[in-house]
């Protein structure tokens, strides 16, 4: 038998749904995400499950398509980190599978690996810290912004019990930023003010969020970027209520087309149910003058 074929990339953006089809003509089997920036731990996918992610992640940008070129960095990031807030929910079914042990451990792995990957949030609409993180680095480089995923542990409201954590670093106009969308994304949801987006080291919080690149918790580096500003907190809520403007719209209009979609279906049924009762009144009338 041939060795397996995968295909390395960076991030999502550096393939086409065309590419992908084309790879799985030539028999590669994985697609492997790398975030190459630092010792991540590599994303691997089967193929043809990477494709769908691909479509989802497309479908996730069409309704801003043709006004992408128009928007700043700043309102590109908020949309983004807006609509995956609206979308998605933690999974505290898989962060309790995280934290099992043995065989019942063993069981869930699958699952859990998927919850913090881009499976997680973009297939199912739910996942863990670091599944929020990647997929919001995923994301971001469709629309040409740089990100990184941080991985650490410390006292936050969504670690696991055993301390680990992950979030973002994002670069708005040459300037990098923390974001925790894992601990945000329920404020929003509420339409109450974020406490942990575009933050600099100092605004997550002292001896909060501690930094480290790999597990297990003693393989200690130094944080990617060094945050030190934190972005005006007026100029946050203001753009995370311009986004949340749009991306309520976008969802409401996404609705009242279900709606009229599955209202299309129920008339085509009762005009098909009509049609087979008009049908078989005509054969029991046209029966009834045979016996005449």
């Amino acid at each position: 038998m041939g060795e397996n074929k995968n295909k390395i990339i960076k991030n999502t953006s550096e393939i086409s749904i065309a590419e992908i089809d084309e790879l799985i003509a030539q028999g590669y089997e994985h697609i492997i995400v790398r975030d190459g920036d630092h010792k991540a731990v590599d994303s691997y996918y089967e193929i043809h499950q990477f494709r769908q992610i691909k479509i989802k992640i497309d479908q996730f940008f069409k309704p801003i398509k043709d006004r992408l070129p128009a928007m700043s960095d700043r309102e590109k990031f908020t949309y983004v980190y807006v609509k995956l807030a609206l979308t998605t929910e933690y999974d505290q079914w898989a962060a309790t599978c995280a934290d099992l042990s043995g065989h019942y451990r063993e069981l869930s792995e699958d699952y859990v690996n998927e919850a913090n990957s881009l499976v997680g949030l973009m297939l199912r609409g739910k996942g863990l810290c670091r599944g929020y993180s990647e997929t919001l680095r995923n994301l971001l480089s469709e629309v040409g912004i740089e990100a990184s995923v941080i991985r650490g542990g410390g006292k936050t409201r969504r670690e696991s019990p055993n301390g680990r954590h992950a979030w973002s670093q994002v670069c708005l106009d040459g300037v990098w930023y923390n974001c925790d969308i894992t601990n945000d994304y329920e404020r929003i949801q509420l339409m109450l003010k974020t406490e942990l987006t575009l933050t600099s080291d100092k605004g997550l919080g002292e001896g909060e969020y501690n930094r480290f690149v790999k597990y297990p918790v003693d393989a200690t580096e130094e944080p990617l970027h060094t945050c030190l500003v934190d972005m005006p907190s007026s100029e946050v809520e203001a753009l995370i209520n311009n986004a949340t403007q749009i991306v309520q719209a976008e969802l409401e209009q996404a609705a009242a087309m279900e709606r009229a979609r599955q209202q299309a279906a129920e008339n085509k049924g009762f005009v098909r149910r009509v049609r087979s009762w008009i049908r078989d009144s005509l054969g029991k009338i046209r029966l009834n003058k045979g016996r005449e």
